[in-house]
């Protein structure tokens, strides 16, 4: 009958069911009683909102050429497929399993059926056969470099191979062993490999193979198996050793940088640089400098230049064969050899005593480090301070070291 009541309400307030603002669920609809003897009658509708089919979102397959594996056409479809639906044109397995052997390449389309509703989804997916990398013909050209260089390997002849990016694995095995992959861009059939010098750290002899050669979009492998291993060596590299003191030289020597070379111990090509790395090698003739760094490199049989080279500070002082005692000079106002100038004395022995005597065996004067130099001129006044006579004087310095003797001497004194 109607006039009757539904319950729970409808947003329509009538018995309109609306699927956009309307949940699903049980209605009980109730037409009231004409007395109060019978009672009310009542019936419920159960609701269910049937979503449509869903056959996923459109997918891509690309198969390696030569690869015998079976795909699930399935797993190439995007978003959430439902499960149960027909692939067109069927394939040979008679389910959604895509044989490369038997199976052509194309276009394959999944439909969803619905039928309460008679709603269907399609997605398709494509399938193509994609060509492996031909790297037939490919060189392999890798040095042999020093201990602390980068390897370099050429890879070249490539006249088959597209250009674009690759994926190359390989292997390095000998006094270490590497395993690594690299993405590598090849241009007009050839491209530079580099291995860094921190992962092949030890000398001796490697061997290089090839293990996987790939394409990097597709990850179709080319045939390698005509490869062969290249082998190659790292040399040994060398820091020059000095020996105990090579650093210091003697002011009156005039070290030069050959002089520095001489104190090497190490064998080889010596080569000395102002900075630790790169520059040109300074002269042999070149004079060293006090309190200067200098670094050296050495060469050795194979052509290998020191990767870190030696640190030298060099030290030029005064040594005892400096001592220069003159045995004559002339006060004579003319600025040259005015005084007794005892060359280096003061920065080899600072603590020295010098005592000059006349004939008469009379002290005429006594200095130190703080003193003036004997100008020809008395220092006492036994003699009344004036200028002493032309003559010869004679000297005792006193070393105040604790281990030299003192020295004795004469000097001419001329005016």
């Amino acid at each position: 009958e109607t006039g009757g009541t539904w319950s729970p309400a409808l947003a329509s307030g009538s018995g309109l069911f609306d699927p956009s603002v309307d949940p699903p669920g049980t209605y009980t609809y109730t037409v009231p009683s004409a007395n109060t003897v019978c009672p009310d009658a009542s019936a419920s509708v159960t609701v269910d909102i049937l979503a449509p089919p869903s056959a996923g979102t459109d997918g891509t397959l690309e198969i390696c050429q030569g690869d015998t594996t079976t795909f699930d056409l399935f797993n190439s479809l995007g978003g959430s497929p439902e499960t149960g639906g027909t692939w067109s044109p069927a394939l040979a397995s008679g389910s959604g399993l895509f044989d490369p052997a038997v199976d052509p390449p194309g276009t394959y389309t999944y439909t969803v059926e619905q039928g309460a509703c008679n709603l269907t989804d399609t997605s398709e997916v494509n399938v193509s056969f994609v060509e492996n990398p031909d790297i037939n013909g490919l060189l392999i050209s890798i040095p042999n470099i020093c201990s602390g260089e980068d390897l370099d390997i050429l890879l070249s002849n490539m006249t088959f191979i597209v250009d674009g990016n690759y994926s190359i694995t390989y292997e390095v095995t000998g006094p270490s062993t590497v395993n690594e992959s690299a993405i590598i861009s090849i241009i007009n059939g050839q491209t530079t490999l580099t291995i860094p010098s921190s992962i092949l750290n030890l000398n001796g002899t490697y061997q290089f193979i090839v293990t996987d050669f790939a394409n990097a979009n597709t990850s179709c492998s080319a045939d390698i198996s005509s490869l062969q291993a290249v082998n190659f060596e790292i040399f040994e590299t060398i820091t020059p050793e000095l020996i105990t003191d090579g650093n210091v030289f003697c002011l009156g020597e005039e070290p030069t940088i050959e002089d520095l070379s001489n104190n090497i111990i190490t064998t080889g090509l010596i080569e000395w640089y102002s900075t630790p790395d790169g520059g040109n090698p300074l002269n042999t003739d070149e004079l060293l400098q006090d309190g200067n760094t200098y670094y050296a490199s050495t060469t050795t049989d194979n052509a290998c230049s020191s990767f870190i080279r030696l640190e030298v500070s060099v030290t030029i002082r005064a040594c005892e064969e400096d001592l220069l005692i003159p045995d004559g000079f002339s006060p004579n106002g003319d600025s040259i050899n005015d005084t007794f100038l005892i060359t280096n004395l003061a920065e080899l022995y600072p603590n020295f005593k010098l005592s000059i005597y006349n004939r008469n065996g009379i002290k005429i004067y006594e200095g130190d480090i703080n003193s003036p130099l004997w100008d020809g001129t008395t220092t006492t006044n036994r003699l009344g301070g004036g200028i002493l006579p032309v003559g010869v004087y004679f000297y005792i310095l006193d070393f105040n070291d604790g281990i030299k003797d003192a020295k004795q001497g004469r000097v001419y004194l001329s005016r």
